[in-house]
């Protein structure tokens, strides 16, 4: 069996899983969520909620990228998308906790940067 089979055979084994396309429906929601936390967080600039004066990046650094005009297969992109979710996170937004909180982003920025 393949890794992909095997994680399949386990989420149909879930009592509340009927069909393999149960199974895709959901990783589609999950990635709509991973997807809209990469665009929100790049399009929101300002502080992070707390006492650290945290300022968000992610805007920032998506604007140098185009007005660089780096391709979108430029692995900046990648750092991108990864701190764009963590702060969304950070500021209690959608939470994506993939595989951690603290490494949220890592896992939809690759699929992001993979899907481009």
């Amino acid at each position: 069996l393949t890794i992909a089979e095997v994680m399949m055979a386990n989420e149909l084994a879930a009592p509340d899983v009927a069909r393999v396309e149960d199974v895709e429906d959901r990783i589609l929601e999950i990635w709509d969520v991973m997807d809209r936390s990469i665009i929100s967080g790049m399009e929101t600039d300002g502080q992070l909620a707390g006492g650290l004066s945290v300022r968000r990046r992610a805007r920032n650094l998506r604007k140098k990228l185009q007005r660089a005009k780096l391709d979108i297969s430029d692995s900046n992109w990648l750092n991108v998308f990864a701190i764009a979710v963590n702060e969304e996170n950070a500021a209690g937004s959608k939470v994506v906790t993939a595989p951690t909180n603290g490494a949220a982003g890592t896992i939809p920025a690759g699929l992001k940067f993979y899907l481009l």
